[in-house]
Protein backbone atom coordinates (compact mmCIF):
# COMPACT_ATOMS: atom_id res chain seq x y z
CA UNK A 1 0.00 0.00 0.00
CA UNK A 2 2.74 2.35 0.71
CA UNK A 3 3.92 2.11 -2.82
CA UNK A 4 0.47 2.82 -4.14
CA UNK A 5 -0.03 5.58 -1.60
CA UNK A 6 3.35 7.13 -2.54
CA UNK A 7 2.43 7.00 -6.23
CA UNK A 8 -0.86 8.78 -5.55
CA UNK A 9 0.86 11.45 -3.47
CA UNK A 10 3.51 11.89 -6.17
CA UNK A 11 0.84 12.11 -8.88
CA UNK A 12 -1.19 14.61 -6.83
CA UNK A 13 1.98 16.64 -6.18
CA UNK A 14 2.82 16.72 -9.91
CA UNK A 15 -0.76 17.70 -10.82
CA UNK A 16 -0.75 20.46 -8.17
CA UNK A 17 2.65 21.70 -9.42
CA UNK A 18 1.36 21.80 -13.01
CA UNK A 19 -1.83 23.62 -11.95
CA UNK A 20 0.20 26.13 -9.92
CA UNK A 21 2.53 26.73 -12.89
CA UNK A 22 -0.46 27.30 -15.17
CA UNK A 23 -2.18 29.56 -12.63
CA UNK A 24 0.96 31.62 -11.96
CA UNK A 25 1.81 31.84 -15.68
CA UNK A 26 -1.74 32.80 -16.60
CA UNK A 27 -1.90 35.42 -13.85
CA UNK A 28 1.47 36.87 -14.94
CA UNK A 29 0.33 36.96 -18.58
CA UNK A 30 -2.92 38.64 -17.55
CA UNK A 31 -1.16 41.27 -15.42
CA UNK A 32 1.86 41.88 -17.64
CA UNK A 33 1.74 42.21 -21.38
CA UNK A 34 4.37 43.63 -23.68
CA UNK A 35 4.35 44.50 -27.35
CA UNK A 36 6.94 46.29 -29.47
CA UNK A 37 6.39 48.05 -32.77
CA UNK A 38 9.18 49.88 -34.56
CA UNK A 39 8.28 52.89 -36.70
CA UNK A 40 10.99 53.85 -39.14
CA UNK A 41 11.12 57.42 -40.41
CA UNK A 42 13.01 58.32 -43.56
CA UNK A 43 14.40 61.82 -43.77
CA UNK A 44 14.06 63.47 -47.16
CA UNK A 45 16.56 65.94 -48.43
CA UNK A 46 16.01 69.04 -50.52
CA UNK A 47 18.99 69.44 -52.79
CA UNK A 48 18.83 71.95 -55.61
CA UNK A 49 20.97 74.42 -57.49
CA UNK A 50 20.68 77.20 -60.03
CA UNK A 51 21.47 76.25 -63.59
CA UNK A 52 22.31 79.35 -65.58
CA UNK A 53 23.48 80.02 -69.10
CA UNK A 54 24.69 83.62 -69.08
CA UNK A 55 26.73 85.49 -71.63
CA UNK A 56 28.52 88.33 -69.82
CA UNK A 57 28.06 91.30 -72.14
CA UNK A 58 31.08 93.21 -73.33
CA UNK A 59 31.13 97.01 -73.18
CA UNK A 60 30.38 97.05 -76.91
CA UNK A 61 27.28 94.86 -76.40
CA UNK A 62 25.84 97.12 -73.72
CA UNK A 63 24.05 99.38 -76.19
CA UNK A 64 20.34 99.97 -76.83
CA UNK A 65 18.55 97.07 -78.55
CA UNK A 66 21.17 94.40 -77.82
CA UNK A 67 19.89 91.21 -76.21
CA UNK A 68 22.14 88.96 -74.13
CA UNK A 69 21.38 85.43 -73.03
CA UNK A 70 20.49 84.87 -69.34
CA UNK A 71 18.71 81.53 -69.09
CA UNK A 72 17.92 80.74 -65.44
CA UNK A 73 16.53 77.40 -64.21
CA UNK A 74 16.57 75.47 -60.94
CA UNK A 75 17.63 71.81 -60.96
CA UNK A 76 16.39 69.50 -58.20
CA UNK A 77 18.48 66.49 -57.19
CA UNK A 78 16.56 65.77 -53.98
CA UNK A 79 13.00 64.85 -53.08
CA UNK A 80 10.03 66.31 -55.05
CA UNK A 81 9.91 70.00 -54.16
CA UNK A 82 8.38 73.37 -54.78
CA UNK A 83 10.79 76.10 -55.91
CA UNK A 84 10.94 79.84 -55.48
CA UNK A 85 13.53 82.27 -56.80
CA UNK A 86 14.44 85.79 -55.77
CA UNK A 87 16.07 88.03 -58.37
CA UNK A 88 18.01 90.99 -56.96
CA UNK A 89 19.16 93.78 -59.24
CA UNK A 90 22.07 95.73 -57.78
CA UNK A 91 20.54 99.19 -58.20
CA UNK A 92 17.32 100.82 -59.39
CA UNK A 93 19.35 102.92 -61.86
CA UNK A 94 20.74 99.74 -63.42
CA UNK A 95 17.30 98.11 -63.43
CA UNK A 96 15.96 100.93 -65.61
CA UNK A 97 18.49 100.13 -68.38
CA UNK A 98 17.11 96.78 -69.51
CA UNK A 99 14.08 94.52 -69.71
CA UNK A 100 13.87 90.86 -68.79
CA UNK A 101 11.69 88.34 -70.62
CA UNK A 102 10.03 86.76 -67.56
CA UNK A 103 8.27 83.39 -68.03
CA UNK A 104 4.87 84.25 -66.56
CA UNK A 105 3.31 81.02 -67.83
CA UNK A 106 5.20 78.65 -65.52
CA UNK A 107 6.24 81.17 -62.85
CA UNK A 108 4.17 83.54 -60.70
CA UNK A 109 5.60 86.59 -58.94
CA UNK A 110 4.44 86.72 -55.33
CA UNK A 111 3.73 89.82 -53.28
CA UNK A 112 6.93 89.03 -51.33
CA UNK A 113 9.07 89.57 -54.45
CA UNK A 114 9.82 85.87 -55.00
CA UNK A 115 9.02 84.06 -58.24
CA UNK A 116 7.15 80.80 -57.48
CA UNK A 117 7.33 77.86 -59.87
CA UNK A 118 3.80 76.61 -60.52
CA UNK A 119 4.65 72.88 -60.61
CA UNK A 120 6.33 70.30 -58.41
CA UNK A 121 9.91 69.63 -59.50
CA UNK A 122 10.73 65.94 -59.17
CA UNK A 123 14.08 64.37 -58.37
CA UNK A 124 16.48 64.91 -61.28
CA UNK A 125 14.20 67.45 -62.95
CA UNK A 126 14.63 71.14 -63.71
CA UNK A 127 12.17 73.99 -63.82
CA UNK A 128 11.46 75.71 -67.09
CA UNK A 129 13.41 78.94 -67.56
CA UNK A 130 12.45 81.84 -65.30
CA UNK A 131 14.03 84.16 -67.88
CA UNK A 132 16.04 83.61 -71.05
CA UNK A 133 17.29 87.06 -72.13
CA UNK A 134 18.01 90.61 -71.02
CA UNK A 135 17.56 93.42 -73.56
CA UNK A 136 19.20 96.83 -73.08
CA UNK A 137 17.21 100.01 -73.70
CA UNK A 138 18.10 103.67 -74.42
CA UNK A 139 19.05 104.39 -70.79
CA UNK A 140 22.05 102.05 -70.93
CA UNK A 141 24.27 104.64 -72.66
CA UNK A 142 23.85 107.31 -69.97
CA UNK A 143 24.17 104.69 -67.26
CA UNK A 144 27.50 103.39 -68.60
CA UNK A 145 28.89 106.93 -68.69
CA UNK A 146 27.93 107.61 -65.03
CA UNK A 147 28.71 104.31 -63.32
CA UNK A 148 32.26 102.99 -62.97
CA UNK A 149 31.58 100.00 -60.68
CA UNK A 150 30.15 96.64 -61.64
CA UNK A 151 26.41 96.18 -61.57
CA UNK A 152 24.60 92.89 -61.75
CA UNK A 153 21.61 90.62 -61.44
CA UNK A 154 21.80 88.08 -58.61
CA UNK A 155 19.60 85.00 -58.47
CA UNK A 156 18.79 83.15 -55.22
CA UNK A 157 16.71 79.95 -55.02
CA UNK A 158 14.96 77.97 -52.29
CA UNK A 159 13.09 74.67 -52.23
CA UNK A 160 10.64 73.05 -49.83
CA UNK A 161 9.23 69.52 -49.93
CA UNK A 162 6.08 69.24 -52.01
CA UNK A 163 4.40 66.46 -50.03
CA UNK A 164 1.45 67.73 -48.01
CA UNK A 165 1.00 70.99 -49.92
CA UNK A 166 -1.08 71.94 -52.95
CA UNK A 167 1.00 74.91 -54.13
CA UNK A 168 4.41 76.50 -53.79
CA UNK A 169 3.00 79.54 -51.98
CA UNK A 170 1.22 77.30 -49.44
CA UNK A 171 4.39 75.25 -48.86
CA UNK A 172 6.63 78.28 -48.31
CA UNK A 173 4.05 80.03 -46.11
CA UNK A 174 4.04 76.95 -43.87
CA UNK A 175 7.76 77.31 -43.12
CA UNK A 176 7.92 81.09 -42.81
Amino acid sequence: MTKSKNKKIALITVVIAILLAIAIGGTYAYIYSSNTKVNTFGIGENVSHITEDFETPTDEQMVPGVTVKKDVKVTNTGMPSYVRVYVAISSSDFEETFSIDWNTTDWTKGSDGYWYYNKVVGEGESTSSLMTTVTFNDKITDFKNKVKNAEGISVYEETVQAQGFSSAVEAFNAIN
